[in-house]
This record gives C-alpha cells, structure tokens and sequence, in this order.
C-alpha cells in the first residue's frame, strides 16, 4: 500500500526527524490497520548543529520510506508521485494534500484500487487562510478536484461523524472514523484537573492552538473575548500554541485591544510536551472557523480541560451544546468562558464531561474499526 500525505522529514548526521503533525505512533498505527506499507515523503537537510530537531524518525520493518528532496518543484514532485503510483498495488490518499490529489488523479488514470482518507474542507481553509490572494485563487478549482475525486472513490474514511460526508457526499462503502493519537487517559488526569478548578489561585490561562499565520483560527477573536473578560473584572491571561509567522500580526491586535502584556507565544511543542501545556492552562478556546476534527480539543478533553469551540465547524460533535459558539461571536465567546472560570461546579461537570468522551477516540478503539474497513478493502480489490 502507497500511502500519500504531506510527509515531511528534516535529515541532519544522518538521522531522520519528523515534521508537521505525524509521529512515529501514527506511523504504528498506520502500519496496524494497513498492513506494510510505502511511506511517500519529502526530504530537507539541517546544516546547523543547533536545529531545534523534532520528533526523531524511528526505522519500522513494515514501512518502505520512498524519500525525495522537499525542494523540487510541483511539476517535478508530480512525476515522481506517478511513477511511485504507477508501481504500487494499491493507494491511501490524505485529502485535502496537495500531493494526496495528485496521487488519487493518477490511480484512477492507472486504474489502481484507492481509498480516500477525507480530512480536510478545502474550500474553506484555502479562502480563510488569510496571506497570499493565491490561496483563494486556488480555493475553486483545488475543492472541485477534491469533490470530484469524492465521487470516483469506492472507499473513503471521513474523520468526522458527519460534518466532512455533508461537504462531500459520496456513494462509497465509507467509515466515520478520526485518526487522533490518543492513548487511553488514566484517571489521576482527571484528578488533578479537578483539583486545579476547585483550587484555582492566580490569573486563568486562556489557551489556543494553531498557527499565527492562519487567519480562521480565530486568534485575534480570542484577544478580543480576553478584553471583554479583562474589563468585567477577571485576571486572565493568554497562550498561543503552535508557532506561525504572524506573532507582530498577533500582537499588534492585543496592543490594539490594550491587552499585549496578557499575551503569551508558546511557539510549537514536541507532542510529548502537549499535554503538560494542556494541564497548564485553564480552558482552551478554539473560535475557528475551519475544523473537520479537532486533534487538540480530543488531546484537551482526554486532559480533562474545558473546551469552547465554533458552531461553524466539526468541533460541534464533539462537545456539549453549551461549550459551542459561533466563532464571530466575541462576546458570546466571553459568555461560555466566564461561565467556566466562575463557575467550580459548572467547570468541573465541563472536565469530567470532556474525559469521558474522549475515550471514543482512543487509538487501540479506532484502530480495530480502521483495520476491518482495510480488510474488508483488501479483500474486495486485491484478493487477499
């Protein structure tokens, strides 16, 4: 099985180290419902011995890494992925990646068996994605390839329970089923966090996850509900998760808003740190307006933290109704996370609520309903 995502690894003394959001246990548990598989990624080279190295790549014996230089051009890493379809059995295709649509393009061209593993609205994160006026240039005609390979596809896992299969409809034999790294959470989790909502002492910590550069995350939406908190008489403070190239952006709002000294740029972390900044904070609000699945509200909920997230999006299956706003709606914002923070008994029924449900989302569960739909595809296109 080809598999194509965005896989990106940075090399340095000869060693491999994981870019972007995949880890070694997703690779494992890739490996657990697939089978062996071609890993399909791209290459950079470190020259400083002072490289801030993520996550370091471990050597797997059921997957073939198939690498090629991160620099090469579209038009060049495009031949490359149809040669590597081209020799494959069968394909697994990330969308909305760019090399994912390509890949999917040419396994119906060579008529080789594919699923779709549908995580993304494209349209939407492309036109909000702020920056370049080419994300929107690409936003049409990028989400009609990806709805029309929808279409084509015999099989499709959506991460979604039903926000992605609305977007886009298919006739495949298809799964609702996230992919989220989540090991089963232990209860002194749950403890401690209800000892810190009980016990609470010192500002409380706002936190958000995303990239500064990426407009429909909602960051400066988040400033704005902390000044509104600010000025109805609550000591908050708030935490930026995730690195970007926008923090003076970011900041220029909160001087703006006259709250620049409450704000913290946590850049990004290795995942094995995420959950102590998850402990670390007092409600993680996520008022974006684009999310088919939420892998940082599931790490927050199997944390035990309290969560406000945007109607507009996915996020809506995960939560109760009464942590979802619309994620224009600053002071509605404000509303759910002053009811969190004043509110011992309401938060505390918030932290268990969210524990609770994150364990339909834990790996060894995921997995088995990911592995049966693999199986059952193996069998049906392949034989065997």
């Amino acid at each position: 099985m080809l598999v194509v995502r965005n896989e990106t690894f940075l090399r340095y003394e000869d060693r491999l180290y994981i870019l972007g959001s995949s880890s070694n246990q997703l690779y494992d548990n890739n490996c657990y419902y697939m089978g062996s598989i071609t890993l399909l990624g791209w290459v950079k080279e470190a020259a400083l011995a002072d490289v801030a190295l993520p996550e370091q790549y471990h050597e797997n014996a059921d997957i073939k890494l198939s690498l090629y230089p991160a620099a090469l051009s579209l038009r060049q890493k495009a031949k490359i992925i149809k040669e590597e379809v081209r020799r494959a059995e069968a394909v697994s295709i990330k969308l909305t990646i760019t090399d994912a649509i390509i890949a999917g393009l040419y396994a119906l061209r060579f008529k080789k068996p594919f699923v779709v593993e549908s995580a993304g609205f494209a349209f939407g994160s492309l036109w909000s994605h702020g920056g370049s006026i080419l994300y929107k240039i690409a936003a049409i005609p990028v989400e009609l390839l990806i709805r029309w390979l929808h279409r084509k596809a015999k099989y499709i896992i959506y991460v979604s329970r039903h926000f992605l299969q609305k977007k886009y409809p298919s006739r495949a034999r298809q799964i609702g089923c996230p992919d989220v790294v989540l090991s089963l959470p232990e209860t002194d989790v749950l403890e401690r966090r209800l000892d810190r909502i009980q016990h609470h002492d010192g500002p409380y910590i706002l936190g958000l996850v995303g990239a500064t550069q990426a407009e429909y995350r909602g960051h400066d939406t988040l400033i704005k509900a902390a000044k509104c908190l600010l000025d109805r008489g609550y000591d908050v403070r708030v935490a930026f998760l995730g690195g970007g190239t926008r923090d003076k952006q970011r900041m220029d709002c909160a001087q703006k808003y006259g709250v620049s000294d409450r704000i913290e740029f946590c850049g990004k972390l290795p995942h094995d740190r995420v959950g102590d900044w998850i402990d670390s904070i007092d409600v993680l609000v996520m008022p974006t307006l684009q999310e088919t699945l939420g892998r940082a509200i599931i790490e927050a909920m199997s944390r035990g933290c309290p969560v406000v997230g945007s109607s507009e999006t996915a996020i809506r299956e995960q939560l109760g109704d009464d942590c979802i706003v619309s994620a224009r709606d600053v002071s509605g914002i404000a509303d759910v996370i002053e009811n969190m923070i004043s509110n011992i008994d309401y938060a505390s029924a918030c932290a268990k609520e969210n524990f609770f449900r994150s364990f339909k989302y834990v790996s060894s569960y995921t997995n088995n309903i990911r592995k049966k739909f693999y199986s059952d595809f193996y069998r049906r296109e392949l034989g065997r």
